[in-house]
């Protein structure tokens, strides 16, 4: 999961860097206050339907091999797991809820970019600056937005990783999760305070417990116990 996390959350950086870029172009040489605002409300739209898009093909991506991965744990645990032909369906509620999220955020991180970008140009063009010195302008007024770009593909990929596995635990008959953490430098203190403690499947912390997270829960199983 921590490949498919880096190469999503590069993929959105590099997608950021490329609408800044665009509207740098388009906006050189424009003065009138109303057209820059038109031209970063332009590009702003545009990119927030093709982020929302690849960000929500990523959560179905996730969630189908997040089933996989699900069941193969389960065997592995001894837990009889069905023998159905084809992909295990996925939930449409869960979809639906991960879906939410991933619109709310892009809107959220492309509603306070256009402001500060369209600030940021027209300030430039009072000042007469170039194309290039704009564009390092709207960069330094937006490294936040764009750092949050990463944030969200790395976080909703995680979110929808652990909340299709608890589904699916959940339906063959799973009644205990584990926390487990990824235990490196980047592990923060809250996180390490709720490694291994076990939680009814119904009754756990929000997983993943913050941006960037990279915890998981996983079965948990009594000896003697059966799911």
């Amino acid at each position: 999961m921590r490949a498919t996390e880096d190469l999503r959350a590069s993929i959105s950086q590099k997608d950021y860097d490329l609408l800044m870029a665009r509207i740098a172009q388009r906006a050189e040489g424009v003065t009138d206050p109303l057209k820059i605002q038109a031209i970063v409300t332009s590009e702003m739209q545009k990119y927030q339907g093709l982020s929302t898009q690849k960000n929500i093909e990523w959560v179905v991506d996730t969630m189908r091999r997040s089933n996989v991965r699900a069941d193969l744990m389960l065997k592995t645990m001894g837990i009889q797991v069905s023998g159905r032909l084809g992909p295990v369906p996925i939930s449409k509620t869960l979809m639906d809820t991960l879906t939410v999220g991933v619109k709310n955020n892009i809107q959220s991180l492309t509603s306070d970019a256009q402001k500060k970008v369209t600030q940021a140009l027209i300030d430039g063009a009072n000042e007469g600056k170039g194309m290039k010195a704009m564009a390092r302008d709207i960069s330094d007024a937006t490294g936040m937005e764009r750092n949050r770009a990463s944030v969200i593909a790395r976080t909703e990929t995680m979110r929808a990783n652990v909340s299709t596995s608890v589904d699916r635990f959940k339906q063959l008959g799973v009644q205990k999760v584990e926390w487990l953490v990824a235990d490196d430098d980047r592990l923060c203190d809250d996180c390490s305070d709720l490694d291994g403690q076990v939680f009814d499947i119904d009754d756990h912390p929000d997983c993943p417990l913050h941006p960037n997270c990279r915890c998981v829960l996983i079965p948990h199983i009594e000896e003697g116990e059966e799911a």
